[in-house]
């Protein structure tokens, strides 16, 4: 079964920080085995919602206008990078990058 890379783009998250809250966007890549490209959107989705990050039920009521979009999709041609799980899971998480997202430049 082929492995894709996926390019994911979260916006307009209100994070809890120090304290504070913050409106962030972020930026993350999940390797994920599928059948097609529509499944491997549908299953790096499904994947990344089951994270705690987005678990967290007041993160999402803070949240309301927050969006997900996949920026890129991939085939590979073989497998994606080793890692100390690779091969023991159907997908591999690696974290997020965020930044500041302003608002006003948005609209």
């Amino acid at each position: 079964m082929p492995w894709f890379r996926c390019l994911i783009h979260g916006s307009q998250f209100s994070i809890e920080l120090n304290g504070e809250a913050a409106v962030k966007g972020f930026f993350t890549t999940r390797f994920v085995e599928a059948e097609e490209l529509g499944q491997a959107e549908a299953i790096a989705l499904a994947a990344l919602k089951a994270e705690p990050f987005f678990s967290d039920e007041a993160m999402l009521e803070r949240s309301p206008k927050a969006q997900i979009e996949f920026e890129e999709i991939v085939e590979l041609k073989g497998r994606p990078p080793k890692t100390g799980i690779w091969p023991f899971r159907r997908y591999i998480a690696d974290g997020f990058s965020f930044y500041h997202f302003d608002e006003e430049k948005e609209e």
